[in-house]
């Protein structure tokens, strides 16, 4: 019995070792493949629109507010690194929300959007962004629940089989850049269809993935031939010209 019981110490003590070694193999891996906030992204946290909530950045809107935006990540990118984009939206009249979502992957809490939409009732218009995962996160959300949303826009990203939403009815606008290296171009193409067949597809020229963010280079993309910010303002340009397009 002593020796069974010996036998079970070790046991226990390999297995809790393995789990405390898996679990911090796991934190450096998050750390290291986690892309951080540029200078430009932290500084346009300091003006005096942003406002901070539970697990939420909120900017308000300069002037009178014409529509709510919630913005989706992309993949272990920092919310904050989208803040320079979100301010472009904010300065032109929109609030916008980035919620915070765990490990920094949209998909974890694809359901975001209806907490905010509960949360901060508005009769105004509301619009979904994602960017890459954060895009296809948005599209798994729409495909599960019936929409209270005015559009959807895609940045680098692309609808799925199993999130399937051609019959949805609203408006959706599709951004890519033509440098972007990481996104599948072929997936991109063939998963056109599980979106409205009314869907817009627009390409920024010149820019790339990483440069629908402000947290630096990502691994694998192509190098862009335009500056972020001029990126940034072709992406609103074709946003505000659909918007208005009707």
């Amino acid at each position: 019995m002593k020796h069974e019981k010996g036998s079970m110490n070790r046991k226990t003590y390999f297995t809790v070792t393995f789990l405390i070694g898996l679990i911090i193999l796991s934190l450096i891996y998050l750390k290291w493949n986690t892309y951080l906030p540029s200078e430009e992204a932290i500084e346009a946290l300091g003006e005096s629109i942003v406002f901070y909530e539970r697990n939420m950045i909120l900017i308000e809107p300069v002037g009178e507010r014409i529509g709510n935006l919630v913005f989706y990540q992309g993949g272990f990118v920092k919310t904050a690194s989208y803040s320079v984009l979100a301010q472009i939206f904010a300065k032109n009249g929109f609030r916008v929300f980035l919620p915070e979502m765990p490990i920094n992957l949209a998909i974890l809490n694809s359901d975001a959007y209806s907490e905010i939409r509960d949360k901060y009732p508005d009769d105004g218009k509301w619009v979904l962004m994602g960017h890459s995962l954060g895009g296809t996160s948005a599209i798994i959300h729409l495909s599960k629940v019936k929409p209270d949303l005015d559009a959807l826009v895609l940045l680098g990203s692309y609808g799925t089989e199993s999130a399937d939403v051609s019959d949805l009815d609203i408006k959706v606008l599709s951004i890519v850049a033509d440098r972007d290296n990481i996104i599948s171009w072929d997936q991109f193409e063939l998963n056109k269809k599980f979106l409205p067949a009314d869907t817009t597809f627009e390409t920024v020229i010149g820019g790339n993935h990483s440069g629908f963010g402000y947290y630096g280079f990502q691994r694998g993309d192509g190098e862009a031939t335009i500056t972020r910010i001029e990126q940034h303002s072709q992406v609103f340009n074709i946003f505000n010209n659909w918007w208005f397009s009707e």
